[in-house]
Formats: structure tokens, sequence, C-alpha cells
């Protein structure tokens, strides 16, 4: 009994220690998985307004832009593309979206994600 005193202020430090890291991993993981998800909806739906009868591929970007903008932030926002090439249904155009991931939401960190969708332009 004497051999163990005085043990659970060093056990609890390690397992507050192990305990946070794994809080702080859920954070960031939680931070991707929005930044992703937000990628996918601005890129998705930049490409359903650029295939509207009376729009082009340019504003699909413009509104990629605007979506993950409001969504991330200003500075977040990496790069948006379109581009518009014929098919046999109609004009397909694509929009690819790349942003930043944040560290642990609170500033911009060294990962980017990036997203495509198309859609097409019906004649």
């Amino acid at each position: 009994m004497r051999g163990e005193r005085g043990g659970a202020v060093p056990e609890f430090v390690l397992v507050t220690a192990l305990l946070l890291i794994l809080a702080l991993g859920l954070v960031q993981v939680a931070c991707y998985l929005y930044a992703r998800n937000m990628a996918i909806d601005a890129a998705s739906n930049g490409a359903r307004v650029g295939a509207l009868a009376d729009a082009t591929a340019d504003d699909g970007a413009r509104r990629a832009q605007a979506l993950a903008a409001d969504a991330l932030g200003e500075g977040a926002v990496l790069a948006v593309s379109a581009s518009e090439e014929p098919s046999e249904a109609g004009a397909r155009v694509s929009v690819r979206v790349e942003v930043a991931v944040s560290l642990f939401g609170v500033v911009k960190g060294p990962t980017s994600v990036a997203a495509v969708a198309t859609a097409t332009r019906f004649s």
C-alpha cells in the first residue's frame, strides 16, 4: 500500500494529456470535413448556376467563390476556376474550388482540399 501513495496525480496528468490530444484530433477532423463539404457544395452549386441557359461558366465560378467565401472566409478560398466543354447532350460546365483547411478552426493551415463538380447545359 505504501508504494502506491501519490500515484493518482501522475496518472491523472497522463490520462488528461491523452484525452486532450484525442479531443484536438477530433476538432481537426471536424474542421477538415467542414472545409471539404463546403468546397463540394460551392463547386456543385457553381456548376449548376453555370449550366443555366442564360449563364456562363464564369457566372458559376463567381457563385462558387461567393459561397466558399461566405462559408469559410475570404482568406480560405485558394482558387476557383470554371471551364465549359461541348458534349453531345449540350455544354458541360465544370467548376473547381480549392480551399484551405484551418488548424483547429482558428488559423489557416498548410493543408488544402479541392472539389470538382460538373453540370450539363441541355440545349
